[in-house]
């Protein structure tokens, strides 16, 4: 459980969590508990255990508030919970789920092996904004490691760093229209910073070309004659402040991008791999699985033959048993015969019609 900052904006709050040095100014660990039985811990028919009621109850006072992970975990814990504290489940406590998430190797390395294959590839909403501005749209949730997050998140500085100085270069850039007569309204804030850099300090040499970020020749000559006239209109050394930072921001974001491409390129090297011994598995199951059904439809064909078999082994038994039988009864017959015979000295034949007769 963790107590958190609200002051956060949803599309930053995964940066926060991504960085080492702001990850204590996010969420603090209170207490971690491992609940034995945690198909039962929380359920809509049967409510919440004992144990996770008595630890939310140890660490909400009424009047804060609880994110939860799941929205069937806010309507069970207001259902069942007592009144007076405020439940959070939308798209920004799915952005604190993920960061806390990220940093259980950190918090409680040995409970990392158990989060489960879903929680394991997730994607930050603001994360995902910061590869699909730089072109990495294609990025599966599967292929993001530590290297991709952490450069992504160097990304996501570099950006700020511009954009922080946003406001105070266009207020600081009014004079450019009202003097030169210049429109610099849609101009790239690096190439607003180095015109009014030029204006400040008309003698340094500016790096010029034909990119959207860049002045031309054309336009630092114009600034430069007209540097006189911008005298105590501008503070030279807050514009020169402003230049450099965003021209650092620029550089590390150029050399950020080629390394996280080489990181991405690998990621997506590594997951075509999976894919692939997943499709192999596929295919052998699928084999399995048509080899069985295979047999399956020889079972029936299969049992007629034993069926068959079988008739014809108990046909077979039953002759020989007959034959033995009627073999052994007409030679104990024979045997009884010969011996009354000679007992009475009567042949049994001739005495046959006698015991005919003696029966009407």
């Amino acid at each position: 459980m963790a107590y958190l900052i609200s002051n956060i904006s949803e599309y930053d709050i995964w940066a926060d969590f991504s960085m080492g040095p702001m990850q204590h100014e996010v969420a603090f660990l209170k207490e971690f508990k491992v609940l034995e039985d945690k198909a039962n811990a929380i359920k809509l028919d049967t409510g919440i255990s004992a144990e996770l009621a008595r630890m939310i109850k140890k660490w909400i006072r009424p009047g804060q508030k609880l994110a939860v992970g799941k929205q069937e975990y806010k309507t069970i814990i207001e259902k069942f919970l007592f009144s007076g504290i405020h439940y959070l489940f939308d798209e920004a406590v799915m952005e604190v789920m993920w960061g806390l998430k990220y940093l259980m190797k950190r918090y409680l390395p040995e409970e990392t092996s158990n989060l489960s294959n879903e929680d394991r590839h997730q994607m930050s909403v603001g994360m995902k904004m910061v590869l699909d501005r730089y072109g990495f749209d294609y990025i599966k949730p599967e292929m993001v490691n530590r290297e991709i997050i952490v450069f992504t998140r160097v990304l996501y500085e570099c950006d700020y760093a511009v954009k922080k100085n946003a406001k105070s270069l266009r207020e600081t850039s009014k004079p450019l229209e009202e003097i030169s007569g210049i429109d610099c309204q849609g101009w790239d804030l690096q190439k607003l910073a180095t015109a009014l850099k030029v204006l400040c300090y008309p003698d340094e040499e500016i790096e010029t070309g034909e990119s959207e970020k860049m002045l031309s020749d054309t336009e630092v000559d114009n600034l430069v004659n007209q540097a006189p006239l911008y005298k105590g209109k501008l503070i030279g050394r807050i514009c020169f402040i402003v230049y450099e930072d965003i021209m650092l921001a620029d550089d590390l974001r150029t050399r950020t991008l080629k390394v996280l491409g080489s990181h991405v390129e690998k990621a997506n090297e590594a997951y075509e791999a999976e894919l692939v011994k997943l499709r192999e598995k596929g295919s052998h199951i699928e084999k399995a699985q048509e080899a069985y059904e295979a047999e399956l439809v020889k079972l029936p064909e299969k049992g007629s033959h034993v069926a068959e078999a079988l008739e014809a082994y108990e046909a077979e038994k039953g002759s020989h048993v007959e034959e033995a039988y009627e073999a052994g009864t007409g030679s104990h017959v024979t045997e009884a015969e010969a011996a009354y015979e000679a007992e009475t000295g009567c042949d049994v034949e001739a005495e046959a019609p006698y015991e005919a007769m003696s029966h009407l």
